[in-house]
């Protein structure tokens, strides 16, 4: 035997509460979607930003190592250049 279910039309006014709804859900889900996609590209800058200095950091070491060798312990006054070596 098959069981007849009863249909009803939901009031207009229940129509126009769900259209809200799902519009409402459609923008959030797009706003995040264009959140999403900025926050990758500013991890994908942070990310080459970090290799930026850590490849000055570096250049920093390797340059001050090849000054100490050149000119030997001392200090070097950075608003002078002044060089005075160690006794």
């Amino acid at each position: 035997m098959v069981k007849k279910t009863k249909t009803n039309k939901i009031s207009e006014k229940q129509i126009e509460v769900i259209d809200s709804l799902k519009k409402e859900s459609k923008e959030l889900n797009f706003q995040l979607g264009v959140l999403i996609r900025q926050k990758n590209k500013v991890d994908e800058n942070i990310k080459k930003l970090e290799e930026l200095i850590a490849d000055y950091d570096q250049k920093e070491i390797d340059s001050l190592k090849a000054l100490q060798e050149e000119l030997g312990d001392g200090h070097l006054d950075l608003k002078t250049y002044i060089f005075t070596k160690a006794e």
